[in-house]
């Protein structure tokens, strides 16, 4: 989400819409991942963190895969602003609600430091796109995203309480988290 400025910029050298009608793409995804944020953070309180996170994470992925793979302004509103959207909704809240979880003392030091991510992070995706792009077709631009995207998601998926053999430690230690 932070880095769509460089979309915006690809897709208005490769579509035929104006400006303002890809800046749709962008608006969109932000309107949904607040709104699915709203919505997902009750979720997290109720203790379905593995219910949103999963989810999330692959609709990101296909998001971002369908995204590479559309040709028309149409399937990249659906793509990114939507699937993408939706995606990164579910995520949003509950990793930072989750992170606040884990840290009792030095926890703006925590947050302060994955705030600091993200924004290396888009930091990193801008310089890995222009890149990517100075060569190649704007589909390879989320390449280098689907082996950490895929690997979030099975770690996720064997990080469920349901694959631990001890599962009274682990509830014990969410409970005295909270």
């Amino acid at each position: 989400m932070n880095s769509y400025g460089a979309f915006q910029t690809i897709y208005e050298s490769t579509l035929p819409n104006s400006p303002s009608t890809i800046a749709w793409v962008g608006s969109m995804q932000g309107f949904i991942l607040l709104l699915i944020g709203c919505l997902s953070g009750p979720i997290f309180d109720a203790g379905f963190f593995y219910w949103l996170v999963v989810p999330g994470a692959f609709l990101t992925f296909f998001g971002m895969l369908m995204t590479s793979f559309a040709t028309k302004f149409y399937q990249i509103l659906l793509a990114q602003g939507v699937c993408m959207g939706i995606g990164m909704g579910l995520i949003y809240i509950p990793c930072v609600a989750v992170l606040a979880s884990y840290f009792r003392r030095r926890r703006a030091l925590a947050l302060g430091v994955a705030a600091a991510g993200s924004g290396s992070g888009r930091s990193l995706l801008l310089f890995q796109t222009y890149s990517t792009l100075a060569d190649a077709l704007p589909r390879w631009c989320y390449l280098p995203c689907y082996p950490p995207a895929a690997t979030a998601i099975c770690w996720n998926r064997l990080g469920h309480p349901s694959n631990r053999s001890d599962h009274s430690s682990y509830i014990a230690h969410h409970a005295s988290c909270r």
